[in-house]
């Protein structure tokens, strides 16, 4: 070439020098060439020629950390030519080594640890140093990597130095630069990759959610652990195609005479049905995380740990640095392993009426072969009872010959019963020899059935008596496939007591979307208030808190209230949450006094703080969910609560300056909204003397009065006093609801007049003075239960009470009430309310819950995924189709929506067989439509803060991971603050070979 310059390839360390060489072709050129550092320059000139290089020699400094940059430039024909070499001289004083002196990278499942580490600087001396540690499973990188940097804040050299030349350009170039260029649609094709499918190797491994595995290729490969390599690609876990499965195994051994056993090589099988075994349950993710851990003098520091159980390969973390900022970071992989090794194929749920083949794998790291048993044990995980007759798991025990380095299946054919409302906690066992391996966890078993709540209010006013008729339940006869699960009748003197009731479902909302996060916030804050300043309710919760003093209280009162009907909710479905609502006594107390702690409180609501300050977005507004766009409903209705609190004086001065932040950045996007719903009229020339509000503007108002230290824009004043005189003016034209938001606005901005009337109106529909009433409450269920308030478990300061009847209690006459409310020591009972409800759950079959019509509608169906040579090919699945593990499944699910919808909840069920491929919850688009999408154990959930009016098509894919025959579930859809809205599909059964 023209020229070359020649620098040293790798770093170069302080002491040292530096040799660089320049040559070039052409002869008698003027060469400029700079050295450039981090705080000079030197620039020489000199004639090169041809055959004769310039060498040149640097002597590196400490003051040259971060590099020295060589820039040259010549003249050659008019032409100039020039460019820059880096030579590279590292912060590597800045560099910590980490040494593991105890370190081993195979561990026993549950071992105790204590590891030393050393930490020393770039010239090996002793440092004091702080440090990070932590290990988790690493099949979690899949999903996304993770690391530490290091704490690269040095800098290094860049160029500042650069050549150029004066040029020509003709009229003709110019005019070719102003040519325009079209963008044109190109296809990239792709193939699905060669020879996939689903087959587990070395250590299958539940992912982030229990019961996942990993898709593998289906290609040879070593067993991680031990390096040893399987001589041919082993068979799916459910194929004993070649007769030295289990089967042939159990039969020659009912066979053998003289109760010998023996394997298929005449070896006698070890008796070790004597031998205890511990099973394996604690499958955290998560083996320690160490922030902190400080070096002693010499540089050293250990940690103990004891490893999590789990059969998997773990990643460690280490970074350590020190107070003059040099830092290291190092990583180390460990594998949990045991010579014998047990490693179940478990579905993340199970669901009533299913048939599954639950197979595990067997896998033998030593270096003989193996004959043993397999023995799977089925438990009610709410009583530890043993359910393997009920689950039909007759052949529970197996036996099983491995060869040494190999792994083999077994399989249990299981049946779900019904009515089995529990979770199910499996144990299996592998024993051979000494060997041996289990493990255990419980799964969920959902019911093949929809859990309804149907309820009546049963208010009454003053002392009074007033019968009722529950028409549902008194024709619950009607429908023979009915089952009946509880009947609950509840009363209370103080609707207030309803507010605190709610309070553990607001903390316990499973979805993380904006006002659920702020409702946990809330919920947080307005416990830990109402706790120090209401003295009758504080009582109660230390009385719950202390069993000993509040032996007579009814710690049921802290069931939410709302737990009652999420079932038909679908947004709020919890999969069996009447097994949480079965909770004994103690247990309630135990989860009640959690809920309330004090610092659990601080503790949780600054969590959800957090998490709120994620979900606002640069402009002010909130969004629904992670990725969406900002929301005006959402924003309002936080900063509501946020007034609420502000209000009551339940912000301490921290709480309130976090929640300000908040608020600084939210009024100004609420302010803008409100001038473009004034600018809309005028654009849309809308009469302005009409009724023009609606209910978010009523509510900016309501709002905007907590907080009257901000100024309104003066942009948005005009929009906010033609709102605040339209509100003056139609009051009466809307709900009682927001008749009390704009009596309120009204009256905190000076109107005293208005506020009147709305209020007059709305003590005309109400009583008062409830606080300080004592009653008593009779009611009558049929012709023969009667419950006195005089003999239940009575809320002190609140008069609530509450009786539950039992599925074979409950009778259709039950339906007949009668309530009295009478006066109690002598008390005068004003005009007020008396707050009562029944509540009858039951379980119905999907195609007899009746609906009414609804702008709806759904249609769900199921493709198989076959790749051809003119590329992947769906086949619908149909009843009787035969699917088998590992086929790939396509799920469609048709939407249509008659009209315009918010806040739109579709969740979609699926067969416990079925695995997702896409388990990272995330925000999409499609062709306009944005939503959330998330996927939980059972289902694949998808939020639409906005559903135009349409049909939308929604696909994703599973993968088939057990055999047997399956309900797939069905999908719903419910629009989540209007929840008669509502649809769902049919269900199909699907089975697998």
């Amino acid at each position: 070439g023209a020229i070359t310059v020649t620098v040293p390839q790798n770093s170069v360390e302080p002491g040292n020098k530096a040799a660089y060489k320049i040559e070039t072709g052409f002869n008698n050129i003027w060469l400029i060439h700079t050295i450039s550092k981090m705080d000079t320059s030197l620039t020489t000139y000199q004639t090169a020629r041809s055959l004769q290089p310039y060498l040149g020699n640097i002597i590196i400094t400490e003051v040259d950390r971060g590099g020295i940059l060589l820039n040259y430039a010549f003249v050659q024909h008019n032409r100039i030519y020039s460019g820059d070499e880096m030579i590279t001289i590292p912060w590597s004083n800045k560099m910590l080594s980490i040494n593991y002196e105890t370190f081993r990278d195979k561990l026993q499942p549950g071992s105790k640890e204590n590891w030393k580490v050393k930490i020393t600087g770039s010239k090996a001396e002793k440092v004091a140093a702080e440090i990070l540690v932590s290990m988790y499973d690493a099949s979690l990188d899949q999903f996304k990597p993770h690391n530490w940097n290091t704490l690269n804040i040095w800098p290094s050299i860049y160029n500042t130095v650069s050549w150029n030349q004066k040029g020509f350009a003709s009229n003709h170039s110019l005019e070719y630069n102003n040519v325009a260029y079209n963008n044109v649609n190109a296809f990239n094709k792709s193939y699905d990759e060669l020879l996939r499918e689903h087959i587990e190797y070395g250590f299958s491994k539940r992912s982030d959610i229990t019961g996942s595995n990993i898709q593998m290729r289906a290609a040879p490969m070593a067993l991680e652990s031990e390096g040893v390599m399987e001589k041919k690609s082993p068979k799916p876990v459910f194929d004993d195609s070649d007769g030295d499965g289990f089967v042939d195994q159990l039969d020659r051994e009912r066979n053998t005479p003289s109760g010998k056993k023996v394997n298929n090589n005449g070896v006698a099988i070890v008796d070790d049905s004597k031998q205890e075994v511990k099973a394996r349950t604690n499958f955290n993710e998560t083996a320690f995380f160490f922030p902190n851990l400080k070096t002693d003098t010499g540089g050293n520091v250990s940690f103990n740990f004891t490893i999590p159980e789990a059969l998997t390969k773990w990643k460690l973390m280490t970074l350590a640095h020190t107070k003059d900022v040099a830092s290291g970071y190092t990583e180390n992989s460990i594998v949990t392993q045991k010579e014998l090794m047990v490693q179940p194929n478990a579905p993340r749920f199970m669901r009533e009426g299913d048939k599954i083949v639950f197979s595990a794998k067997v896998v033998n790291l030593t270096k003989q072969v193996l004959t043993g048993t397999a023995q799977l044990q089925l438990f009610d995980a709410a009583t530890n009872k043993t359910v393997d007759t009920s689950f039909k798991n007759n052949a529970s025990s197996k036996v099983f010959t491995v060869a040494a380095g190999q792994s083999i299946a077994v399989n249990f054919q299981l049946s779900v019963p019904g009515n089995f409302n529990s979770a199910l906690t499996y144990r299996i066992i592998a024993k051979a020899g000494s060997f041996s391996d289990g493990e255990e966890m419980a799964i969920p078993v959902l019911t093949n059935r929809m859990l309804v709540t149907e309820s009546m209010p049963l208010n009454i006013r003053g002392a009074n008596k007033k019968d009722f008729k529950f028409e549902k339940l008194l024709n619950s006869n009607n429908s023979s496939t009915l089952t009946s699960h509880a009947l609950t009748v509840e009363y209370t003197s103080n609707p207030a007591w309803y507010a605190v009731q709610a309070l553990p479902y607001l903390m316990e909302y499973p979805y993380e979307c904006a006002e659920q996060t702020f409702n946990r916030y809330y919920a947080n804050i307005l416990a830990s208030f109402i706790s120090n300043s209401t003295p009758k309710i504080k009582a109660v919760f230390e009385r719950w808190r202390n069993p000993l003093q509040g032996a007579g209280g009814d710690t049921s009162a802290l069931l939410s209230n709302l737990q009652k009907n999420e079932e038909l909710k679908a947004a709020l479905l919890q999969e069996t949450p009447w097994v949480l609502a079965a909770q004994n006594e103690n247990q309630q107390k135990k989860n009640i006094a959690l809920l309330f702690d004090m610092v659990r409180m601080s503790a949780e609501s600054a969590k959800a703080l957090d998490k709120l300050r994620e979900l606002q977005s640069t402009n002010g507004g909130f969004v629904w969910f992670k990725g969406g766009q900002d929301d005006r409903y959402m924003t309002q209705y936080i900063l509501s609560g946020i007034g609420h609190l502000k209000k009551l004086n339940a912000l301490n001065g921290d709480e309130y300056t976090n929640a300000k932040k908040i608020v600084d950045a939210a009024i100004p996007y609420l302010d803008k909204k409100i001038k473009e719903d004034d600018d809309w009229l005028v654009k849309n020339k809308v009469v302005l003397k009409n009724n023009n509000l609606s209910y978010t503007t009523i509510q900016y108002l309501y709002l905007r009065t907590f907080f009257a230290e901000y100024k309104i824009a003066p942009a948005s004043q005009t929009a906010y006093n033609y709102y605040r005189s339209q509100a003056q003016q139609y009051w009466l034209s809307n709900s009682k609801y927001m008749q009390a938001m704009i009596a309120l606005s009204l009256y905190r901005t000076g109107d005293g007049k208005t506020p009147q009337g709305i209020i007059k109106s709305l003590k005309e529909i109400n009583g008062n003075d409830w606080l300080n009433e004592e009653k008593t409450v009779e009611i009558k269920l049929g012709n023969e239960i009667t419950i006195k308030s005089s003999d239940q478990k009575v809320e002190t300061g609140t008069g609530y009470f509450k009786k539950t009847f039992e599925a074979e209690n409950v009778k259709p006459e039950m339906g007949n009430i009668s309530v009295l409310v009478q006066q109690s020591n002598n008390s005068t009972i004003q005009q007020s309310i008396s707050y009562g409800g029944i509540y009858w759950q039951y379980f119905e079959d999907l195609n007899k819950i009746t609906s009414a019509e609804t702008p709806l509608k759904l249609v769900k169906k199921l493709f198989t995924v076959e790749n051809t040579d003119k590329g992947p090919v769906l086949k619908v699945i149909e009843n009787g189709t035969q699917l088998k593990v590992g086929d790939k499944i396509k799920v469609r699910i048709e939407l249509k929506a008659d009209r315009d919808m918010e806040y739109v909840h579709m969740k979609d069920m699926r067969a416990s067989c079925m695995e997702p491929i896409n388990v990272l919850s995330e925000y999409k688009w499609q062709g306009g439509l944005g939503y959330y999408e998330t996927t939980k154990d059972a289902s694949t959930n998808f939020f639409f803060g906005w559903l135009p009016k349409g049909s939308y098509v929604f696909e994703y894919e599973l993968f088939v991971a057990n055999a047997g025959n399956f309900s797939n579930g069905i999908t719903t859809i419910q629009c989540m603050y209007a929840p008669e809205f509502t649809s769902h599909s049919e269900g199909v059964r699907v089975v697998v070979q």
